[in-house]
């Protein structure tokens, strides 16, 4: 994944339910993110960053 440049240009909508907006609205009052945008984009990062080390590790044992 290559990083970002800081500069927003695609718009991406998402339906949640109610319990997904109210985790998403606690995670970005306990980081004290300016929006439930940032915090959206903060959970993504984490979960691809953490998918991405995942990967990392499934394909050691493989290799070995």
């Amino acid at each position: 994944m290559t990083k970002s440049s800081g500069n927003r240009t695609v718009r991406l909508q998402v339906i949640v339910s109610e319990d997904e907006l109210q985790a998403i609205d606690e995670y970005r009052f306990q980081f004290r993110l300016p929006n439930r945008a940032a915090a959206v984009r903060a959970l993504l990062q984490t979960g691809m960053t953490s998918t991405n080390k995942d990967d990392g590790a499934d394909n050691e044992k493989a290799a070995n």
